[in-house]
């Protein structure tokens, strides 16, 4: 698999913009913005695990925590639901 480059320039700081403003919406804890953030990155579990310094059982415990907060399932719909608010505020900025 090849890692994705996350975003950079202003794309990238809308996203991680929008990413905080998902985690305070729905009180996600900094660990599990951070897998949030790194997803949206295109990262794997595994990549994610690595960065976030915790096992991929954690990473797994993070997004079932991240799904129990935000009432999306599965992944990709946590993910587009975050785009959407990203979108949605850079439309009405």
């Amino acid at each position: 698999m090849v890692r994705k480059a996350a975003p950079t320039g202003s794309v990238g700081e809308n996203w991680r913009a929008a990413v905080d403003r998902y985690a305070v919406i729905y009180r996600l804890s900094p660990q599990e913005c951070r897998l949030l953030v790194a997803a949206i990155a295109g990262e794997s579990d595994k990549h994610a695990a690595s960065s976030l310094g915790c096992s991929r059982g954690t990473v797994g415990t993070y997004w079932q925590r991240i799904f129990g907060k935000t009432g999306c399932r599965p992944r990709a719909a946590v993910i587009a639901h975050v785009l959407r608010s990203m979108i949605a505020a850079c439309c009405l900025s």
